[in-house]
């Protein structure tokens, strides 16, 4: 079982983009009360995201001389700070109240669950194939050990236990 005191990590991979980024950064301290642990792993910008990252208190930033791609960043995120619980979020996600209490809710209330994929504002998921619709995705799909819809997921921002995913 979870221990409720226990903080998460949320991790963030950049790549320059340093207005999103600092939105990103503003959100979570706004609207984040939940114990949490910020660290976010660059990934060689060159625009500012860098020394911004630097000025501020309380992250902990990893800097990539080069960009070494976004699950690297993510696993060295990962690595840097072993929590029960990580939170994997792009650079470009704008919190709401309350999110973080939320998520963590849901997975801690059954150790079945490893990882959540989260609802845009407006309610809904947007997938990777949203250039098509579901019917001609699952026709394409079908026979070809594509994995049933309600086992897609959208990751940008996914609390997970750390124990499943490294």
């Amino acid at each position: 079982m979870l221990n409720s005191k226990e903080p998460i990590n949320i991790v963030i991979a950049t790549w320059n983009a340093v207005d999103y980024t600092r939105k990103c950064i503003e959100s979570i301290r706004n609207y984040t009360s939940y114990p949490h642990l910020l660290t976010v792993v660059d990934n060689g910008s060159t625009d500012g995201t860098l020394e911004y990252l630097h000025s501020e208190p309380g992250i902990r930033v990893i800097a990539n001389k080069e960009n070494l791609g976004y699950g690297q960043a993510i696993v060295q995120g990962y690595e840097s700070r072993p929590t029960p619980l990580v939170c994997v979020m792009n650079n470009d996600v704008i919190v709401s109240p309350g999110w973080l209490e939320s998520l963590v809710s849901v997975i801690k209330k059954d150790p079945e669950i490893g990882i959540l994929g989260s609802l845009r504002p407006a309610g809904f998921c947007l997938h990777p194939y949203r250039e098509k619709d579901t019917r001609s995705v699952l026709k394409e799909t079908r026979g070809k050990g594509a994995s049933p819809p309600e086992q897609w997921l959208e990751r940008f921002c996914a609390p997970h236990r750390f124990e499943d995913f490294v």
